[in-house]
């Protein structure tokens, strides 16, 4: 038990307007932008589609993984303290993660 909070400490610390991919659950691939922090153990993430700004998914920060992609515009929009919207997060995980998830992308933008 011991390797695993010392393998978790040693992790990319998750910061807001990161690019990140669930590594566990239902959503495991499915990429996200990390919108808040509960505290260190948490984070709230949403894709712009099933996963809303005004409803973000909370994962453990331990079943995300940093992505090396980054934007501009979502780290410009945070800085200036208004966050993105959902069609800021939807373009920016389709630039650079390419399809913001194998399930439900397409399908997902109608609402």
């Amino acid at each position: 038990m011991a390797t695993d909070s010392r393998a978790a400490s040693d992790a990319t610390p998750i910061r807001v307007g990161q690019i990140v991919r669930s590594r566990a659950g239902r959503d495991a691939g499915k990429a996200y932008v990390v919108i808040g922090l509960e505290n260190e153990r948490f984070a709230l993430v949403a894709d712009g589609a099933t996963r809303t700004v005004r409803r973000p998914k909370r994962k453990n920060v331990r079943h995300l993984e940093v992505l090396p992609a980054e934007d501009a515009r979502l780290a410009a929009s945070f800085e200036e303290g208004r966050g993105p919207t959902d069609a800021q997060i939807r373009a920016a995980l389709a630039e650079l993660v390419g399809s913001p998830d194998a399930e439900g992308g397409a399908e997902a933008h109608g609402s």
